[in-house]
């Protein structure tokens, strides 16, 4: 019945696909069939749609959405019997959801419950995408309720068919007299009219001149034109009147395989004007200071290994990071997957830094970092590292640091591998390369990193903010392609 109505909803035939539909949604939830209710939830909502019947098409939405949460393993192919396409079956109706609670010819007519529903959906999609990357539903009981940061502005950047649309969440400043949080958000809504083909084409374009030596003028055009999708005037407005704001990111799609740091307004990059942090849902990250007596774990290769090539500046990157703090150095041989489970295990260390090649892609086989002796320690393994950690103490990795590792080249979700890595490490925060090119830039950024993580005044994205402006600053490193590439994820405090 069910299909049935699929084949009239394609020759727009559109009550007897209604119909048809909805007979078939009242089957499938009577049998409790989720794996198929969702499906019929999802077609009547686009029928609505297309009969202009918003308001029902939204709440058919809702329904579909809220299904796929009750789905759960199956979802993820533990099941034999039910297997999905990720990117066919699940992710198109959180983005047709998305786009129908922000259709709006008008912004001003956009209700700000639709604009909070819509990041919310933004935010699903995303946790779901990454339970999609470890094939099982692991991020589930991870879920935080969500922490208010004062300087804290939150930006959802979403790429539908037709429009680039742009949600933002500025922080509020009225309180709740009772509970002594904050009691609403003050929100904005802009879109750039292009197509998801044209913004997938600049990005992964502007993806492969950033790290070239001889792009810049070519880079800061591309980059200005992002710039002014993701921070139009209006939101440069409003970022006035807050103090040293942090712009915290959840970015889509092939926007993640690009650093917000080197968006250009013409003058300036971003990382010039602001602190900088990527998070895929405010759900997933617990916003906390770090504790200022730092000690590392400090662990990185310096000879080739695993066919990649020498990186005859970690060793002195390592020794740098041990003079600025209280450092267990493991470098070449001593770097064993082994030896690096001893360290963690033994010491409560709230950093490990990680200076080796490695690769992040979409796929958690295809993630993995490199330990010596041609090691590669995959992404699902990262958890065995930790997993007597969480059972001998109470506090997670405050900051996982990987400094030479770098995303899959043409893969629009590899970036999806950095918080792959950073959840199964138990990290609150994870800083990372989106590229890997001059070690002895990266030596250089590291240093100044920790020197400034030592400021008890500071945060972990203002630090980084502050390293990457040192080599901006510089003649040699002034170019995007040896600051740009560091971003932090997760926790930026």
């Amino acid at each position: 019945l069910g299909m049935l109505g699929k084949v009239y909803e394609k020759t727009q035939q559109w009550d007897n696909a209604q119909k048809l539909t909805q007979e078939a949604l009242f089957i499938s939830q009577g049998i409790s069939a989720q794996e198929i209710t969702y499906q019929w939830e999802w077609q009547l909502g686009r029928l609505l749609k297309t009969k202009g019947n918003i308001k029902d098409a939204i709440s058919y939405y809702d329904k579909a959405v809220n299904t796929i949460k009750s789905l759960r393993y199956d979802l993820f192919a533990v099941n034999p019997q039910v297997k999905f396409s990720f990117q066919k079956d699940i992710e198109p109706v959180y983005r047709e959801r998305v786009a129908l609670l922000l259709d709006s010819k008008e912004k001003s007519e956009i209700n700000p419950i639709n604009l909070e529903k819509a990041t919310e959906t933004i935010e699903l999609l995303q946790i779901a995408q990454l339970n999609n990357f470890f094939r099982n539903n692991c991020l589930e009981t991870r879920l935080l309720k969500k922490e208010e940061d004062p300087k804290a502005v939150v930006i959802y950047p979403f790429i539908l068919k037709d429009r680039l649309s742009v949600v933002v969440q500025l922080p509020s400043n009225e309180k709740n007299k009772n509970t002594g949080k904050d009691t609403n958000h003050k929100w904005l809504h802009y879109k750039s009219d292009v197509s998801s083909d044209k913004v997938k084409q600049l990005l992964d374009q502007l993806q492969r001149d950033l790290p070239k030596p001889h792009t810049l003028r070519t880079v800061q055009k591309k980059s200005q034109q992002v710039y002014n999708w993701l921070i139009q005037p209006e939101l440069e407005a409003a970022l006035e009147s807050i103090e040293d704001p942090t712009l915290v990111f959840v970015l889509d799609g092939a926007l993640r395989n690009v650093p917000p740091a080197a968006l250009y307004d013409g003058k300036q990059y971003l990382i010039e004007k602001y602190n900088l942090a990527l998070i895929p849902s405010q759900q997933l990250v617990e916003t906390k200071p770090l504790q200022k007596n730092l000690s590392a774990i400090v662990a990185g290769l310096s000879k080739p290994s695993a066919g990649f090539s020498a990186l005859p500046n970690v060793e002195r990157e390592l020794k740098q990071i041990d003079s600025q703090i209280r450092s267990d150095v493991l470098l070449n041989e001593e770097f064993t997957s082994e030896k690096l489970q001893e360290r963690i295990n033994s010491l409560p260390y709230p950093v490990l830094h990680l200076a080796t090649h490695g690769k992040f892609s979409s796929k958690a086989e295809e993630t993995f970092i490199v330990a010596w002796n041609n090691e590669r320690i995959y992404v699902k393994d990262f958890n065995k590292l930790v997993q007597n950690v969480e059972q001998k103490k109470p506090e997670a990795i405050e900051l996982l640091v990987l400094s030479a590792c770098q995303t899959a080249l043409g893969d629009d979700k590899a970036a999806l591998g950095i918080a792959g890595v950073a959840f199964q490490a138990g990290a609150r925060s994870i800083i990372a390369s989106l590229w890997n090119l001059d070690d002895e830039s990266t030596a250089i950024l590291m240093s100044q990193f920790y020197q400034e993580l030592t400021n008890k005044k500071l945060t972990k994205a203002q630090a980084l903010r502050n390293a990457q402006i040192k080599l901006l600053k510089s003649r040699k490193y002034k170019r995007p392609r040896y600051w740009a590439p560091y971003i932090l994820l997760g926790n930026w405090l």
